[in-house]
C-alpha cells in the first residue's frame, strides 16, 4: 500500500504480508517500507488497530508496553 499523499519523507509505503499458520489461524505481519515513522505509527494507532479490534488477539510489542507502563506506575507510588 502507498499513501495518497507525500508526507515530510515521501509517500508513507506498507507492506503486508499474510501467513496462514493453520487454516482456521493466520498470521499477518505489516511493516513500514518508506516513509515517516510518526505517518506509520498514526495509521496503526488510529486506523489499521480500531478497525481490526474485533478480530486481533494480539499485537506485537503491546505487552511489552503495557509492562514497562505498569512498571512506571508502580514506580510513581512510591
Amino acid at each position: 500500500m502507498q499513501g495518497s499523499k507525500e508526507g515530510r519523507k515521501g509517500h508513507l509505503a506498507i507492506n503486508a504480508e499474510i501467513f496462514e499458520v493453520v487454516p482456521s489461524f493466520h498470521m499477518v505481519e505489516v511493516r513500514k517500507v518508506a516513509g515517516d515513522t510518526l505517518e506509520y505509527k498514526e495509521f496503526c494507532n488510529q486506523g489499521l488497530k480500531p478497525s481490526l479490534k474485533d478480530i486481533v488477539w494480539t499485537w506485537q510489542g503491546c505487552e511489552q508496553q503495557k509492562q514497562k507502563q505498569q512498571q512506571h506506575d508502580d514506580e510513581q507510588h512510591f
